[in-house]
Order: C-alpha cells, then structure tokens, then sequence
C-alpha cells in the first residue's frame, strides 16, 4: 500500500500546521494573559484617579452654576430695590418736599419764619457686595461687567447717605438761623427756599436723570448676559465669543451689541417699576452741567 494513498491531505495539513505554528500559539496565548493582566493593574491603578479628576471637575461646574444662579438672583434683587428707592424718592419730590415749598411761597414773609420739618421716607439699599468677585467667572467680559455694577451699586448706596445728610443738614441749619433770628423773616424764608429748590434740582437732573438710569442699564446688561452664560454653559460660551485676546474696548463694544437687543427689552419692560426715564443701551448719557 502506498503511504501517500493512506494519508489523506487533511491529516498532513492538520500535523504540518501543529508542528509549524503549535509553539507560536502558546507564545501568544501566554503574550495576551501577560497584557491583560498588565493592563488590568493599569486601569486599576488608574481608575480611583481619574474618577477623583472627574469628579472634581464635576464639583467645579456645579459650583460655578450655583454661583452663576446667585449673581442672577442677586442682580434681579438689585432691580427691585432700585426700582423701590426710585419710587420713593420721586413720592418725597412730589409730595413732602414740594407741600414744604408750597408752605413757604404762601407764608406771609413779612411775619413768619418757617421752620418747620419733614422727611425723606427711608428705603433698605440693598448692595451688592465686593466679596462677590472673588469667585472668577472664566470670562472677561462678565468679570468687567459685574465689577462695574458691584462699583455702582456702592455709589448708589453712598448717594442715598448723602442725599439724607444734605437735606437734614438744610434744615438743622434752618431751624437754628431762624430761632436766632440772624435774618429777617423774608431773607429767611427765600435763602430757606432756594436751598431746598437747589437740593430738589439736584435730585431730578443727577439722581433721576443719570445715577438711576446708569445703574439700572449696567444692572440688567450683566443680568442679561450672566443667564447667557447659565443658559449655553461655559465651553458653549468661549466657543461662542472666541474674541482674540486681549481683552480690550473693541471686544466689550462686541458683546454689549449682541446682548443689546435683549437687555433693551428688558428696560422696556421695567419702564412701569420705574417714575425716573430709564436709559437703554447704546444710548448716550449727557451729564449736565454743575
């Protein structure tokens, strides 16, 4: 018999194969166990840390949210009180103080020293605190803005002081000329009107006209665009206001423009919280003379 014809093809492939490759499959076998239990201490090494990482980033973006949604809440705050001490100080123009005038341009000036008293009606100022711009808020722009309203907001509140000062001052100083009688009573009551008539022209070119309106805009500018940035996320933000840096006039003039149309509505619609004419963006200011 020959042996050719007893050994089939397949059982010569079959035994070629086992002698040829045999040994490069246990090396394999033994090669890919190696790796996996490598890669296996890796990714177990690996993991707690990127998972810490993660988490931390994680923990970064909620506080930023949270800190976002303050300043939101903080700056609509802001608008009401605004709105409040505006109402109140135009219900003391048009009532105390101007009764008090009246009271004057109808006392016989020949007899009658006036000097009685009234009051500016007190309003809580609520301001916005410096401790607010510890936390950054990855955007230069928003950090420019906050920090201007945080700045007007303390003008704002010291104004108010002043406002009180002066027009207690008035009529301290009133009171104790008239009960010495340094002046006759016309002299009196005309120097006694015409400073209460200069305190009152102040109040509606300067604090009407421009520290209320000013702060207002400069409130729901950075009100409007601080929700952008709640709304969209901070990678969404950057990519979309990729300004080249650095930050400069060109780029705020940029920014103010895109949130101009939303941030003019919103004046729009304060208009009726507020008696003072309010200012929308883009609109210039004239600061009136002293």
């Amino acid at each position: 018999m020959n042996i050719r014809n007893w050994i089939s093809p397949r059982i010569l492939i079959s035994f070629t194969f086992g002698i040829l490759f045999c040994p490069t499959l246990s090396y394999f076998s033994w090669f890919l166990n190696y790796w996996q239990e490598l890669i296996g201490a890796f990714l177990g090494a690996v993991s707690p840390i990127a998972f810490f990482l993660w988490n931390e980033h994680r923990k970064k973006i909620l506080q930023k949210n949270e800190h976002l949604q303050y300043l939101i809440i903080a700056f609509a705050t802001a608008i009401n009180n605004l709105s409040e001490l505006d109402n109140n100080l135009h219900r003391f123009i048009d009532g105390n103080l101007k009764r008090y005038l009246e009271r004057l341009t109808n006392t016989d000036n020949t007899r009658e020293v006036m000097v009685g008293q009234t009051f500016i009606p007190l309003t809580y100022i609520y301001t916005l605190e410096t401790s607010i711009l510890k936390e950054r808020l990855d955007s230069s722009y928003l950090e420019n803005m906050v920090t201007q309203a945080v700045r007007q907001s303390q003008d704002v509140a010291i104004m108010v002081q002043d406002i009180h000062r002066q027009f207690d001052s008035t009529l301290a100083l009133n009171t104790q000329i008239g009960l010495q009688k340094l002046n006759g009573p016309k002299e009196h009551n005309e120097i006694l009107k015409a400073n209460l008539e200069s305190f009152r022209d102040f109040i509606l070119n300067q604090t009407f006209k421009i520290n209320i309106p000013m702060h207002l805009r400069q409130l729901v500018q950075t009100m409007v665009a601080l929700e952008e940035m709640h709304k969209i996320g901070l990678v969404s933000w950057r990519r979309k206001f990729n300004y080249p840096l650095p930050y400069t006039r060109t780029t705020q003039d940029k920014m103010d423009e895109h949130f101009k149309e939303s941030a003019n509505k919103q004046i729009e619609e304060l208009k009726e919280n507020f008696q003072s004419e309010l200012i929308k963006v883009g609109v210039d200011i004239e600061i009136p003379n002293p």
